[in-house]
């Protein structure tokens, strides 16, 4: 403790620091490009790390912008002729830029979006392809989860692959999202109803009547069951 010092003690002090700061400056004058390249070593880390950071920014800024213009493209061509050319034209756009962003916000939203578009194609097997990439993308309790599901039970009944449809539309209904749920159990009642399991898809409209009232379907299927 200071106060415990005497004078000769606390006089001799600023001697001890000057001494040290004294062989600290000499130390550094006399190795000053080793000193220096180290501060330069960190700078330059410094340098990158906010570098790396920005052009994180930079490049999901890129990517975003980039599907940006590629739906344009695609909506245009779409008006222009249809669904099927404008997939044609614009497949090595989104590619690229799934390729080039994959673990970017925009390229897997490319990936979504090019998906769809294939699907409007009626190319069926690459929007399942894309839609599979994508829901590896996805957490458990991703809001989009359920979106993507019932776009590859819609995707393998375009294939006429009734029993793909089934499990992806009985994902969502035994997930524990409420997301697109009444969907997928009225999308379950038509997929029997396909492959000719017709008590099936009554105890899936039966469902959807008792469990989601406020459907968008329940007329449909009310009236449905009332014809049965």
């Amino acid at each position: 403790m200071a106060g415990n010092k005497n004078r000769k003690q606390l006089l001799k002090e600023p001697d001890q620091f000057i001494s040290f700061s004294t062989k600290m400056m000499n130390y550094i004058i006399k190795h000053k490009i080793a000193v220096l390249s180290s501060t330069g070593i960190v700078f330059a880390l410094i340098i990158i790390i906010s570098g790396i950071r920005y052009f994180s920014i930079q490049e999901e800024n890129k990517s975003f912008a980039l599907m940006e213009k590629a739906l344009a493209r695609y909506e245009t061509l779409e008006k222009e002729k249809g669904p099927e050319k404008a997939f044609e034209e614009t497949q090595k756009d989104f590619q690229s830029i799934i390729d080039q962003y994959a673990s970017r916000g925009g390229g897997r939203a490319a990936r979504i979006a090019f998906a769809n578009i294939a699907f409007q194609a009626k190319n069926f097997d690459k929007a399942v392809d894309l839609y599979k990439k994508a829901l590896e993308d996805l957490s458990d309790d991703s809001s989009l989860k359920n979106m993507i599901l019932s776009s590859l039970g819609y995707s393998y009944e375009g294939k006429n692959d009734y029993e793909n449809a089934e499990k992806y539309f009985n994902m969502i209904v035994k997930g524990k999202d409420s997301l697109l749920k009444d969907d997928a159990v009225f999308n379950l009642g038509r997929i029997y109803a396909k492959m000719e399991k017709q008590d099936k898809s009554m105890e899936f409209y039966k469902k959807l009547v008792d469990e989601y009232p406020e459907s968008m379907y329940i007329d449909m299927i009310n009236e449905k069951i009332s014809d049965s």
